[in-house]
């Protein structure tokens, strides 16, 4: 049995002029001329955050460093109260 194949066509991309060139490099240029004081917002937006995290990042730090070197607390002296005897009452007789 033979199968019909089908026929697929090549697409041919016409070459751009060296007009058409031109035309959308400057078309390029512009665009990307009118986006700079977006870009340059959006830049200067993100570093100001970004130092702002590293900051917080940085006092957080501090924090768990500080509450490392902090002695225990007092949770644990309790326990051991509660381990040693309390007052012994005495038989009475």
């Amino acid at each position: 049995m033979a199968e019909d194949v089908p026929v697929v066509e090549e697409q041919v991309e016409e070459q751009p002029t060296p007009e058409q060139i031109e035309e959308r490099k400057q078309e390029l240029l512009k665009f990307y001329t009118e986006e700079m004081p977006l870009l340059q917002a959006r830049f200067e937006y993100e570093e100001l955050v970004t130092k702002i995290e590293e900051t917080r990042f940085a006092r957080f730090q501090m924090m768990v460093a500080k509450a490392n070197m902090a002695p225990p607390a007092e949770e644990e002296n309790e326990e051991s109260e509660e381990e040693q005897p309390t007052e012994r009452k005495l038989k009475q007789t």
